[in-house]
């Protein structure tokens, strides 16, 4: 699954995007032009939902989309799913 679209933001640092980067983490935080994690998992579920479920199934994706969807699934507050993470090739 691709990763999330930042829009405006793309290729900057938090440093660089300043104060606003503070939307990245919420549900509903959306960078110009680009995806709120609400839209993630919007775009991933869609996905998902449409995978046989008799067979198993490896998803490929970037930390933003991984959080989301694991988050949602475990039920972790959605006020505080952007704040969780994943080391780089870490299986959960």
């Amino acid at each position: 699954l691709r990763e999330r679209a930042l829009g405006a933001w793309e290729g900057k640092s938090k440093a660089q995007i300043g104060p606003e980067a503070h939307r990245l983490l919420a549900w509903d935080g959306q960078p110009p032009g680009g995806e709120s994690l609400r839209d993630v998992a919007r775009r991933a579920l869609a996905f998902l939902a449409e995978q046989d479920a008799t067979l198993d199934t490896i998803v490929v994706a970037h930390s933003t989309t991984l959080r989301v969807v694991t988050g949602l699934l475990t039920g972790v507050p959605r006020e505080q799913i952007g704040l969780g993470g994943y080391g780089n090739a870490e299986a959960r």
